[in-house]
Order: C-alpha cells, then sequence, then structure tokens
C-alpha cells in the first residue's frame, strides 16, 4: 500500500493533479478496525508537504497528530506479515522504483474463515510457522495495553484475533494428520479439548468485535459479519460431531479427510493473498 501510493501521489503531482482523495473498504461488512487506516491517510497528508516523504516523516506526525503510536498500527499491520519483510522508501534521488518484493497478503483473512474440516487452505498454512507468527504478534500488541485509552477495544480485538489464529491456522493440518494416522487418541483430544478451546476464543473474538463496531462505525454490515462467526462456530461443533461419529464406529470414515488437500491459490512459493469469503469457507463459492 505504502509502495503504489507513494508512486500514485507522485505521478499526480508530477502531472499537477490538484485533488486526490483515498477511500478504505470492508469485505461487505467492517471485519477490522477502520481507524487503523489513519496511518495510511497521515503518508497522503505528507506528501501536501514533503516531494518524497519517507516511512519516518510519516511515523513522526502520526505519533504527534493521532491518538496513539505508529508502532502500533504497524504490529496490527504485522498480523498479515509473517514473512516479517519490510517496507523501505519508494525514492531513489527523486525516482520511484518498488521498495520491496513484497506482494499484498491477507493470511489472517483466510486461515480465520476458511472451513475447518474441508482444509481448503490447509497447503497455505503449511508454508509457515503462523502459529508461532500470530503468538509473537499477540505479545507485542499486549505490549501497547493500557497506553491509548481511545484504541483500548482495538487493541482487545486484535489480541483476540491473533489469539485464535494461533490455534486455528494448524487445526486442518493436526487434524488430516491424526487422520491419516488413524491415531484415536490425538483425534479425541481435538473433540475433547482443541474444538471447545477454539469455540471459546472465537465466541470472545466475535464478543470483542461486535462492540469494537458499535463503538467506533455505523451498524449496517455487522449483519454479514456476524453471519461468519456463526458459521464458522457451528462448523466447528460439526467437525466435533463427525469426529465423535467416526471414533464411536458409527461411520466407517469422515469424507472430508479422505480428500487430498491441492493448493488454493497459484501462489506456490510466499505467502498467498486471496479475499473472496465464499471461495474461502466452501468450494461451492457463488
Amino acid at each position: 500500500t505504502v509502495q503504489a501510493s507513494n508512486a500514485a501521489l507522485s505521478a499526480a503531482k508530477k502531472e499537477q493533479i490538484k485533488n486526490v482523495f483515498a477511500t478504505t473498504w470492508g469485505d461487505d461488512s467492517p471485519e477490522r478496525d477502520f481507524f487503523c487506516n489513519l496511518l495510511g491517510f497521515q503518508l497522503y497528508a505528507e506528501h501536501m508537504y514533503h516531494r518524497a516523504p519517507t516511512l519516518d516523516d510519516v511515523k513522526q506526525r502520526f505519533d504527534f497528530c493521532g491518538k496513539c503510536s505508529s508502532e502500533m498500527i504497524l504490529e496490527i499491520a504485522n498480523i498479515d506479515n509473517p514473512e516479517h519483510i519490510e517496507s523501505g522508501s519508494a525514492f531513489i534521488d527523486g525516482e520511484i522504483i518498488p521498495d520491496s518484493p513484497k506482494e499484498l497478503v491477507n493470511p489472517s483473512k483466510y486461515l480465520m474463515w476458511q472451513d475447518p474440516i474441508a482444509g481448503l487452505f490447509d497447503t497455505e498454512a503449511a508454508k509457515l510457522d503462523f502459529e508461532a507468527h500470530f503468538i509473537r504478534q499477540k505479545e507485542e500488541l499486549q505490549s501497547f495495553t493500557g497506553k491509548y485509552p481511545e484504541f483500548e477495544t482495538t487493541l482487545e480485538f486484535y489480541i483476540a484475533l491473533c489469539d485464535v489464529l494461533s490455534v486455528k491456522c494448524g487445526f486442518g493440518l493436526r487434524l488430516k494428520q491424526y487422520y491419516d494416522e488413524k491415531n484415536e487418541e490425538k483425534l479425541r483430544e481435538v473433540v475433547d479439548r482443541e474444538i471447545p478451546l477454539l469455540l471459546q476464543k472465537t465466541e470472545k473474538l466475535w464478543l470483542g468485535n461486535r462492540k469494537l463496531l458499535f463503538e467506533r462505525h455505523c451498524a449496517f454490515g455487522f449483519e454479514v459479519l456476524e453471519r461468519r462467526y456463526g458459521c464458522l462456530m457451528l462448523r466447528l461443533k460439526t467437525t466435533s460431531y463427525r469426529i465423535s461419529e467416526f471414533l464411536a464406529g458409527r461411520i466407517g470414515k469422515i469424507e472430508e479427510l479422505e480428500e487430498k488437500r491441492l493448493p488454493a491459490t497459484r501462489q506456490t512459493e510466499h505467502v498467498a493473498y486471496f479475499n473472496d469469503y465464499l471461495l474461502t469457507h466452501t468450494a461451492w463459492g457463488r
């Protein structure tokens, strides 16, 4: 985003375009806190006063103008930067250059909403140690707790998000492994411990998201997002039911776990970007 905005705004100034505006969008609903985009808008503001503002210029002014730390906003952004790639300056001697090989990625989206038993994005989950990444981000965000009162609800939400993702990111991989190995002890542990824990953490995240939305934003759109939480929690309960039926011998196999996990995107090396909710939680899509 920084690279694209720097390129666009520099080109606009070069062509003497007087008015430029920026918008921020949700995915049919406000999944995140729009106020976290203020650091990006600060970049637009700094282009009014700098020929080529650096990230340090933007952070310095945001720390003065905003009601929280730029570092806190960047740590929230790092939830979707599991490869920890840093963006540098997009300018050298006034010339626009690519600032890094980093492409837009959003693993928190598809790892959060993918179906727990269908495993459509399990090949993505296997690319990195996502569990360690989300635990690290949770700890980083906890370090800001109590420092910025107007962003306390925001922090609570993102900490809860990392807490859910640290468990759910590898859930499908573990479940498939235990099933393929016919490890009944581990499968029973999934039913008795892991799914109840994940349900508890997901409910806490939903409540935090609800609190954040009604404090910060217009009510419209949350009905869309709430369906996603409801769908996920019901699918977790059905996953528990399916495993229990298998362990009790009432079914001979779990069809969803018999299927080979295939790549969901064309990105084979790095973490992928995929922003279609419908095709994240079901292969049926639209």
